[in-house]
């Protein structure tokens, strides 16, 4: 069974400044604490499409729902 350790998502603009970052599971990079990490079959969502508190807050497991 893999060990699930965590990463950083980074979404960038087309001259490379930094928009918007998560970090979830054991990484720390975009934010401390970070978002929880997620089970297989679940994906880290944002909790409100407006508000942005560039923390751990700001993020929560659901089921995924592609294209949307």
């Amino acid at each position: 069974m893999a060990t699930r350790i965590g990463d950083v998502v980074r979404l960038v603009d087309n001259d490379g400044t930094e928009v918007d970052a998560v970090s979830y599971g054991s990484n720390s990079d975009a934010f401390d604490p970070s978002a929880p990490d997620v089970s297989a079959g679940e994906s880290l969502n944002r909790t409100d499409l407006v508000a942005d508190t560039d923390t751990a807050i700001d993020w929560a497991a659901r089921a995924p729902t592609p294209g949307r």
